[in-house]
């Protein structure tokens, strides 16, 4: 089921949209719950007989902070999660 095979973003009211069975609420959920959620619902649906869902977890750059002054590349700086001064820097090629 190749179909099912996919990258799925979290939509801003926390749910992913997936084939056949519509949007799943995901905010505040682990891999494994979000996995065993898809599994439950594709078995409701009578899609599957015996899914086995693996999640993996992808952050996305979303944020961004501007870098100015004496290094290479001067402007934004994209980034997910949390992000330092120094690696800031660093990624705008500055000498640190």
């Amino acid at each position: 089921m190749d179909q099912f095979s996919s990258k799925y973003a979290v939509g801003v009211d926390g749910a992913i949209e997936f084939p056949q069975i519509g949007r799943l609420p995901v905010t505040g959920l682990t891999a494994r719950e979000v996995g065993d959620l898809v599994a439950r619902r594709l078995k409701e649906a009578d899609i599957m007989r015996n899914p086995q869902v693996t999640v993996e977890l992808e952050q996305t750059p979303t944020k961004k902070v501007m870098v100015n002054g004496a290094v290479r590349s001067q402007g934004p700086v994209q980034f997910a999660g949390e992000l330092t001064l120094l690696e800031a820097l660093v990624r705008a090629g500055g000498r640190v």
